[in-house]
C-alpha cells in the first residue's frame, strides 16, 4: 500500500513542539490527527484489557517461587 501522506510531530528535550508533512492542508493533518487519537484510545484501552489485577497470594506465591523469605 503506497504511503499517502506522513505527518510527523516532534518534541525535543526542551519541550519544543514541531509539525512536518502537510501541514499546508488543514482538513487533511486535522483529519489525520483525528484518526491518530482514536488509534491512541483503542491502543490504551487494549493495553487496560490485557492488566490483570493481582489476586489475594499473588506476592506470596511470588516470593515463593523467587526464593524471598518476606514478600514486601
Amino acid at each position: 500500500m503506497p504511503i499517502l501522506a506522513t505527518l510527523t510531530i516532534t518534541m525535543d528535550d526542551a519541550g519544543n513542539v514541531s509539525a512536518t508533512g502537510p501541514i499546508d492542508n488543514k482538513m487533511l493533518c486535522y483529519g489525520l490527527l483525528e484518526i491518530t487519537k482514536e488509534i491512541v484510545r483503542k491502543h490504551i484501552e487494549d493495553m487496560q484489557r490485557r492488566i490483570q489485577p493481582a489476586m489475594p497470594g499473588d506476592l506470596a506465591k511470588l516470593a515463593e517461587l523467587t526464593g524471598d523469605k518476606k514478600p514486601s
